[in-house]
């Protein structure tokens, strides 16, 4: 319990203050502050503040005097009295540093005044102390066995620290001097001080401190010149060191060892440090560019980790991964990679090829590997081509069974089963797998959500009707008889030849269409037969991705053929009609195919808002007849409204809803379609009565139309009209 400090004086400007009743809250003290001779008292006084006040009834005091209590006022004096504080004991033993430390003139010496904390010191009786001038050194107490050079006397006053204490530190640092110079240095240097030519010494001599001394009995010197090691001297000419470094069991099985060798202090071939080299125990591809160990004269071999009972490895046990298999890569037993090699794992292990791949192209046939046995793999798919095997019932594949990179990953690309991919599309890459995204990033945008796929077991309780199954062995032949030059059989005339001819090319023409989004960002679709063995942008085994233009989207790709046709011959014409309103104010729709890579007022990839007059609607399209003089398509003709008669039903159909939806392009660019009513008199961005073009982020495309968040999505509350 913390006793209640009695009253000495009522006079509050003295400090001692009145503690006549019990405060509500207990005064509390750390038992840190207690080991420093600190206690607490309750003191009323502290409501008008004071010295060791911490709130307005409680104050520090001082039990006996140290370093951290010396400040405060007595107990006594403000008539509380504690128990005695029992005595430290200060511990014993040498005051020792780092060889950093000591490197930059920071030492240590034993200072009895630690035993209650202080600035520079490291426990109970050891401080840290400068032994040499150094900015790390300079704000620390001149060490008591080193000459102060400021005085040029053995006198340390003046010096940096405590004044008061300065001779005692000095006459205590020779109390320790007899007991460190007694034993041998058991400091040893780093691997780092070694590789710079620093070593550590015993030297009795450093009692009285010298250049490189770390204490009284250890001295930092160099073995070579260095400018790490320059500050200091060379070490004895007795002083040998020994190569510590071990060969690891990958070198020694490829017939390389580690031994020591002094003639590395000069560098060499192999050498790895001043005394350990690299040599050559047998010959093979990777040790022969090291000198023979044994021509290294007085060399102490150094033993390799491997253990002499380790069981000698004479086959492969590592499986090749489904992903490895699938692209046509195996692992197979391979004994001379003991010397290493092109798809070495390890020194029994080899990666080989099993299937020609843009994958597997650079590994050598695993039919070529003599003496090697192939490993079974974990069930997988299986990369060669077997027999089609009839069946009463069609298989159709539901799941994707491709996994996606770690780069991709890491751009918000996944694959995923999606079985529409059977007619193709944006990132398909055959009939069940397709490229999607799961965040956006700028190789990502261009692919749909993954979100938005469809489950893969959607059409899985479909049951099928079993159809005859044609194989392709016919194939061949009827080929043969069809282009053979020495057949005389005219049962098939030119036209079914032709036919034929034409069904063939099909099965290997790209019959995919690019989005008018791609087409939009410079990507198009070629036909590419190349791509049955896979590669960049190939869709399936004939059809790739290539671009047409640089952008973000298509960076990736290569470049399309020049020669490559276009996907399609057939003449786009737009399909939207000029509202009354826009019109009135006008404004025309023409086609223009130029808008497949966007542009002011295209509404898509092939229609585009212009002006035939000028007006505050219409001041900022481009004039009809400078795009119709360079359009491939002239505009449509304007339709003149027609006027619906009076209905004498009772009420009017009329749609509410836009069902038109912005294409990717135009969504890359920032615009979108919503319901606007307010469309029936026209105006900016008017598709037609219903539909509006607007803006979700500003782009040069998108900045003249209006806020998607500006137009009023709810339904209009259309009344009834009487004919």
């Amino acid at each position: 319990m913390i006793p209640t400090a009695q009253p000495q004086s009522s006079d509050i400007s003295s400090g001692s203050g009145s503690a006549g009743k019990e405060m509500p809250t207990s005064c509390e003290i750390s038992d840190g502050d207690k080991a420093f001779g600190i206690q607490v008292v309750t003191d009323v006084a502290c409501a008008a503040g004071g010295l060791g006040c911490y709130n307005d009834h409680c104050r520090y005091c001082k039990v006996i005097d140290t370093l951290k209590s010396a400040h405060l006022e007595s107990c006594e004096t403000l008539g509380a009295l504690f128990p005695s504080i029992a005595p430290l004991t200060v511990s014993t033993g040498a005051c020792i540093v780092s060889s950093g430390d000591a490197a930059v003139g920071v030492g240590g010496m034993t200072d009895p005044l630690c035993l209650y904390g202080g600035i520079g010191c490291f426990n109970d009786h050891c401080r840290f102390c400068q032994s040499k001038p150094t900015p790390q050194s300079s704000h620390f107490v001149l060490c008591s066995w080193a000459e102060d050079s400021s005085s040029g006397s053995d006198s340390l006053e003046g010096s940096a620290g405590d004044a008061g204490s300065d001779r005692h530190l000095a006459t205590e640092s020779t109390e320790a001097t007899p007991a460190e110079i007694a034993g041998a240095c058991t400091m040893k240097a780093s691997d780092g001080d070694v590789a710079v030519g620093i070593n550590i010494i015993t030297d009795a001599t450093c009692a009285s401190g010298g250049s490189g001394c770390i204490d009284n009995i250890c001295r930092l010197c160099k073995t070579e010149d260095t400018t790490q090691s320059a500050s200091f001297n060379f070490c004895p000419a007795g002083v040998s060191k020994t190569c510590s470094t071990t060969v690891s069991a990958g070198d020694a099985a490829v017939g390389i060892n580690i031994i020591t060798d002094a003639s590395c202090a000069q560098g060499g071939l192999g050498c790895i440090d001043s005394v350990c080299r690299f040599c050559q125990t047998t010959t093979t591809p990777q040790s022969t560019a090291f000198v023979a160990c044994a021509s290294i004269g007085t060399t102490t071999t150094q033993t390799p980790v491997t253990s002499a009972t380790t069981p000698s490895i004479t086959a492969c046990t590592i499986a090749a991964a489904a992903g490895d298999i699938a692209a046509g890569i195996n692992i197979v037993t391979d004994k001379s990679c003991v010397s290493g090699g092109l798809g070495c794992i390890d020194s029994v292990c080899r990666f080989c090829r099993i299937s020609t791949s843009s994958l597997s192209s650079a590994y050598v046939d695993c039919a070529v590997i003599t003496g090697t046995t192939t490993q079974t793999s974990t069930p997988g798919p299986t990369p060669a081509s077997t027999p089609p095997t009839k069946a009463n019932t069609p298989s159709i594949v539901f799941d994707c069974f491709r996994t996606i990179s770690g780069g991709d990953k890491a751009v918000g690309l996944d694959i995923a089963s999606d079985i529409r991919c059977s007619e193709g599309g944006a990132g398909c890459l055959d009939e069940v797998c397709r490229y999607c995204k799961r965040f956006d990033t700028v190789q990502s945008q261009s692919y749909i959500d993954c979100s938005t796929i469809p489950s893969s077991n959607i059409g899985s309780d479909i049951t099928f009707v079993s159809i005859p199954l044609v194989t392709d062995s016919d194939t061949p032949e009827r080929m043969l008889e069809e282009d053979s030059f020495g057949s005389t059989d005219d049962s098939y005339s030119t036209d079914a030849s032709n036919a034929s001819d034409k069904s063939y090319e099909g099965a290997a023409t790209c019959v995919m269409t690019v989005s008018s989004g791609d087409a939009a960002v410079g990507i198009n679709i070629v036909t590419d037969t190349s791509c049955s063995s896979g590669g960049t942008g190939c869709v399936d085994s004939v059809c790739r991705y290539c671009k047409t233009k640089d952008t973000e989207q298509s960076a990736h790709l290569s470049s399309c053929p020049s020669t490559t046709t276009a996907p399609t011959a057939i003449t786009k014409t737009c399909p939207t009609t000029v509202s009354d309103g826009d019109a009135s104010v006008g404004i025309n729709i023409i086609t223009d195919t130029s808008c497949a890579n966007g542009g002011l007022g295209c509404i898509d990839s092939i229609c585009r808002y212009c002006k035939t007059k000028l007006t505050d609607q219409s001041a900022h399209f481009g004039s009809c007849s400078d795009y119709s003089s360079t359009s491939i398509s002239s505009p449509p003709a304007t339709v003149a409204p027609v006027t619906t008669p009076t209905s004498t039903s009772p009420i009017y159909s009329i749609p509410v809803d836009c069902y038109q939806t912005a294409s990717n392009g135009d969504k890359s660019l920032g615009l979108d379609i919503v319901t606007d009513m307010r469309c029936g008199d026209g105006g900016v961005g008017c598709l037609d009565s219903i539909c509006r073009f607007c803006k979700r982020f500003e782009t040069p495309q998108s900045y003249s139309y209006m806020s998607c968040s500006d137009i009023r999505t709810t339904h209009w509350n259309l009344p009834r009209r009487n004919g």
